[in-house]
């Protein structure tokens, strides 16, 4: 396990991929994630039928590294509901990350599933969090899988009252 994370992580790839998170830049958002899932787990770790859970804490392990940027939590209740992973920043002026996760045994869904997880999260007021903690503005993904493939949506949202 530590060998594997070790290769996943490397330095470089590790702090490009948690810059392109924070920069909001998905497209190498995306390319990172899928690149790992493709050269670091196996079919048996990512298939058809592997659930939402296994994703959220590859990607929760993923980000873990920011930590010092973010306070972050996982499986929190929020608004209406419980989101899956929100980094609410700890400086004044930076934009929040909420990831909300699905998985599908049928790829041709992934692009409406990843788009159900930003439903999810308008419908479920997952933004209270970050309004309550002074947070403006979020950049919400979701992020649909099935087996090795994946599709991600984002949208950047306000927390202001309308």
């Amino acid at each position: 396990m530590s060998e594997w994370f070790s290769k996943a992580t490397r330095v470089g790839s590790y702090d490009s991929f948690v810059r392109s998170l924070m920069d909001g830049d998905m497209e190498r958002f995306e390319m990172y994630i899928t690149s790992y899932i493709m050269q670091s787990g196996s079919y048996f770790d990512f298939n058809k039928n592997t659930p939402e859970q296994v994703f959220h804490v590859f990607i929760l392990g993923l980000v873990v590294g920011l930590r010092g940027e973010y306070y972050i939590r996982s499986n929190q209740e929020s608004g209406l509901g419980r989101f899956d992973v929100v980094m609410l920043p700890k400086r004044s002026g930076r934009a929040g990350i909420l990831l909300e996760f699905k998985a599908t045994d049928d790829s041709k869904k992934l692009k409406a599933k990843a788009q159900e997880g930003l439903k999810q999260v308008k419908d479920k007021q997952y933004l209270e969090l970050f309004r309550q903690n002074g947070v403006k503005e979020v950049l919400a993904i979701g992020l649909a899988f099935c087996g090795k493939q994946m599709e991600l949506v984002s949208e950047n949202m306000s927390c202001t009252f309308s």
